[in-house]
C-alpha cells in the first residue's frame, strides 16, 4: 500500500448532519448542531460529524500546508491535530500534558510525547521557538527520528520530518476514527467532549 492510499482523507463518505459555509454565523452553526444532535437519540450523527471535521477540515487543512511548504505552520498544525482528537479521545476540552502523553504513547508510539509537547505545543505556538529535543526538517525521510549533532550547540536532537509526522497522524487519526465506530468508552468521551464545545 503506498502512502497516498494510507492516508486518504475519508475512507468513506460521510454525511454531515448540518453544514457550515462562509454565510453561517458560528452561533448559528452550533445552534444547528445542537438541534441535529437532540433529534439523534444515539448521537450518531455528532460522532459523524466530529470524523468528517476531523478529516474534512483539520487533516485535510495540514495536507494543504504540506502540499504548498509552509513548514513551521504544519508542524503547528500537527500539534493542534494531536490536541483536539485528543480532546475527544479522552471526554474533555480541558487536557494537559498527561492526557496529550497518553495519547503519543497509543497513537504515535515511537515518538516522545513529553518532547513533542514541550517542543511544538509549548515552544513552537506559544514561542514561536524550537525546543530542546527535536530539530524540525522536511523532505528528508532518511533522517526521520534519527540523532542530529550540530557544530553550534552542544545537545543532540532528534531530527522531526513534517512528512513522515503528517503520515503518522494520519494514521493516528484513522485508528481515532475507528475507535469511535467501535469502542463506547471512547465514543462516549468524544459525545461528552461534543456538548462541552457546545
Amino acid at each position: 500500500m503506498d502512502k497516498k492510499s494510507k492516508n486518504k482523507i475519508s475512507p468513506e463518505p460521510i454525511n454531515p448532519i448540518v453544514t457550515w459555509n462562509s454565510n453561517t454565523s458560528d452561533s448559528e452553526f452550533r445552534g444547528q448542531l445542537k438541534e441535529a444532535l437532540k433529534q439523534n437519540q444515539h448521537n450518531n450523527a455528532g460522532l459523524q460529524q466530529i470524523e468528517k471535521s476531523l478529516r474534512e477540515i483539520a487533516y485535510a487543512d495540514l495536507l494543504e500546508t504540506v502540499k504548498h511548504e509552509l513548514v513551521i505552520p504544519a508542524f503547528i498544525l500537527c500539534s493542534c491535530l494531536i490536541e483536539q482528537i485528543l480532546t475527544f479521545r479522552y471526554g474533555s476540552i480541558n487536557i494537559g500534558s498527561n492526557e496529550f502523553q497518553y495519547f503519543v504513547k497509543e497513537y504515535l508510539p515511537k515518538y516522545n510525547g513529553k518532547a513533542l509537547r514541550d517542543d511544538l505545543r509549548n515552544r513552537l505556538i506559544h514561542n514561536f521557538s524550537l525546543g530542546e529535543t527535536y530539530i524540525l526538517t522536511h523532505k528528508n525521510p532518511n533522517g526521520h527520528l534519527k540523532n542530529y549533532n550540530s557544530q553550534r550547540e552542544p545537545i543532540i536532537k532528534t531530527i522531526l520530518n513534517l512528512e513522515d509526522l503528517v503520515e503518522d497522524l494520519g494514521q493516528a487519526l484513522n485508528t481515532f476514527c475507528h475507535q469511535l465506530k467501535t469502542d463506547s468508552q471512547i465514543r462516549g468521551n468524544a459525545q461528552h467532549s461534543l456538548q462541552q464545545y457546545l
